[in-house]
């Protein structure tokens, strides 16, 4: 049993690049279900307009010629106007050619002009991270040199094909336009990975997981992309417990002797900025770790908070057990010249 594919939409006056290539898709689909149909959608298939029966020699050659002009008018049906049949069924020579008429048509053939709209693309509201990657993916293929074009007064040959390093930069423009400190975090995550020869856009999937993790262990916001639910009306906060609370503690409660309860109006927050005053024995919200790593790797790390809370403890451990092999591998080797110097310089037994 095949599936049931539905019929071609109408296309609209403000169609784009994306929802014409979803379109090709559908039509390309439909079509080919029928065996009449389906040989004219071949990569290698054309015809010749200004020939009898376009082209076409075989005993069937006149109803194949039908069939052919029935589909190219089904296709023209599909546009706004009416003015791009005649364009479509008496100018083109192939199935390509008859969707390059429509982008000309809606102008979103690509070039290295719309190439440039490569920079603009950015994370869209509710969209996963790892979206963007492939969308900017598809704009890289999109608007890769095919063959027939001029790059540098000559005729490209061969169609050009996106790279494994192309990948890789791609991979990157998508980390900068996620947060100015994702390439930062992705050195120190995925550090090992990296090293061991891992490509970058291998790590794209698992990188678009842990993107607001690693935010928030290395003391940064995570992007700011989803929508912001709309905040309640004053008709309607008034009864809600998080006003209450601020009422309460706006105005403390009485303590039933003509006064009010003075404990409740001293800060408890350790981040309140006169805890100090009403508790000098506080422990200092400062974390070393998170200090020294700020200073080192030049980065805009949160260091005020206790080192019992540090949510990059794991990180700075392995920067201290690097540290440690760094330090233990150079004393072995100092020790190692030590020892040849002494194994030069000391006289044979024998003289």
């Amino acid at each position: 049993m095949t599936a049931k594919v539905p019929y071609p939409r109408q296309l609209q006056a403000n169609e784009t690049l994306d929802t014409l290539t979803h379109w090709k898709s559908h039509v390309r689909n439909y079509f080919r279900r029928d065996e009449n149909l389906k040989p004219f959608f071949a990569r290698s298939f054309t015809w010749d307009p200004t020939l009898e029966n376009y082209g076409f020699r075989n005993r069937d050659a006149a109803a194949k010629a039908d069939y052919l002009e029935g589909l190219l008018d089904t296709i023209a049906s599909f546009l706004p106007g009416p003015y791009l049949t005649a364009r479509i069924t008496k100018h083109t020579k192939s199935i390509e050619d008859v969707f390059k008429v429509i982008w000309t048509h809606y102008d979103v053939e690509p070039d290295p002009c719309s190439f440039l709209e490569f920079d603009d693309l950015s994370l869209l509201p509710d969209e996963r991270y790892i979206d963007l990657y492939y969308r900017m993916l598809y704009h890289a293929e999109q608007h890769a040199v095919k063959r027939g074009d001029i790059v540098e007064g000559t005729p490209v040959t061969n169609n050009d094909t996106i790279t494994l390093s192309h990948k890789n930069l791609i991979a990157l423009n998508w980390l900068s336009k996620l947060s100015p400190n994702m390439v930062k975090i992705v050195k120190l995550e995925k550090h090992k990975e990296l090293k061991e020869g891992q490509q970058l856009h291998t790590l794209v999937s698992d990188i678009s997981k842990n993107v607001d993790e690693w935010h928030r262990r290395h003391g940064f916001n995570p992007p700011l992309h989803k929508l912001v639910s709309p905040q309640p009306s004053e008709s309607t906060v008034g009864g809600t417990d998080a006003v209450r609370q601020v009422r309460l503690d706006r105005f403390p409660r009485s303590t039933g002797r003509g006064g009010y309860n003075r404990s409740s109006q001293l800060p408890s927050q350790p981040g309140n900025k006169h805890s100090k005053m009403f508790n000098p024995s506080a422990p200092r919200t400062f974390c070393p770790s998170c200090n020294y790593l700020a200073k080192e790797l030049k980065l805009d790390i949160n260091f005020k908070h206790l080192p019992a809370h540090c949510p990059r403890k794991y990180t700075a451990l392995r920067l201290l057990r690097c540290e440690e092999e760094y330090l233990s591998q150079q004393k072995h080797d100092e020790l190692q010249d030590e020892g040849d110097s002494v194994s030069v310089h000391e006289p044979d037994a024998e003289q």
